[in-house]
């Protein structure tokens, strides 16, 4: 199994990230982003470069993909190479994460959608960005 992720890259030279943070805010609500800067946004950077978190995301998206199915097989194949310096990975343990993923994306999106409402009906401006429609997960 091979991951590749296409997302933001994030990458640090001498400990010091490359990537503005800010630009991660850009697309939060505007009246949330000082409670995000204070209170996620250290987690949200730093998850990243933790290989068991990032397993551990990666296998919670079957999840939201619909295909529970593979996340045993999943968790099998990551903990035959995960070296012995982290704990190996449990179905329990990716299961909660996304409870607690799904959790955050839906609040998170709605308070998108409340601030695109509040951008373009109340305030009469240009909403910056496109929104996904319902998601089933």
């Amino acid at each position: 199994m091979i991951y590749v992720d296409t997302s933001t890259p994030l990458h640090r030279i001498e400990g010091q990230e490359q990537l503005d943070p800010e630009l991660f805010l850009q697309s939060a609500p505007s009246f949330l982003r000082w409670i995000i800067r204070w209170l996620f946004l250290s987690d949200v950077m730093n998850r990243y470069y933790n290989p068991r978190s990032v397993y551990i995301d990666l296998t919670a998206n079957l999840y939201k993909e619909h295909r529970p199915d593979l996340v045993p097989e999943t968790i099998q194949i990551i903990n035959h190479y995960i070296t012995d310096d982290l704990r190996p990975l449990s179905v329990k343990e990716v299961k909660n994460y996304y409870k607690e993923d799904k959790i955050i994306w839906t609040v998170f999106l709605a308070f998108r959608r409340l601030d695109r409402w509040i951008s373009t009906k109340f305030l009469r401006r240009r909403y910056e960005f496109i929104l996904p429609g319902k998601i089933k997960r």
